[in-house]
């Protein structure tokens, strides 16, 4: 796995990539500056229907904080866009609010269709 996230927000603090916490949650921070979380809650559901991610949390994390371009959801959300290999990309959909956002769900696709018909808005 190659880090591609500069900044992540630890027990309150941005951090550099490549320390590690025990115990603490660690939050991308998205393009926007919004720290966004993903409780283990959500990974476990995340993982009842999209088995094919298990083990790739760290990559959903990092996809919020450095994605290829970010697309507008149908309901104020947002996906952050990846491609993980030649023609198959990593999708994570969050939600921003003022101060925190969280993430939603994350899937694999091979469907370019499936978000390039959605508004980019980044970069």
């Amino acid at each position: 796995m190659v880090c591609r996230a500069n900044f992540w927000y630890v027990a309150g603090k941005y951090v550099t990539w490549g320390r590690r916490f025990a115990g603490v949650e660690i939050r991308p921070i998205s393009k926007n500056g919004v720290p966004i979380r993903l409780p283990d809650e959500r990974w476990a559901h995340i993982m009842e229907e999209h088995g094919e991610l298990s083990g790739m949390r760290q990559e959903v994390l990092e996809t919020i904080a450095e994605p290829e371009r970010i697309m507008a959801g149908g309901a104020g959300e947002l996906l952050a866009v990846w491609e993980i290999e030649a023609g198959k990309w990593l999708i994570a959909v969050y939600r921003e609010l003022e101060t925190d956002g969280f993430i939603i769900t994350a899937f694999l696709t091979c469907r370019a269709r499936s978000f390039e018909k959605r508004k980019q808005v980044w970069p």
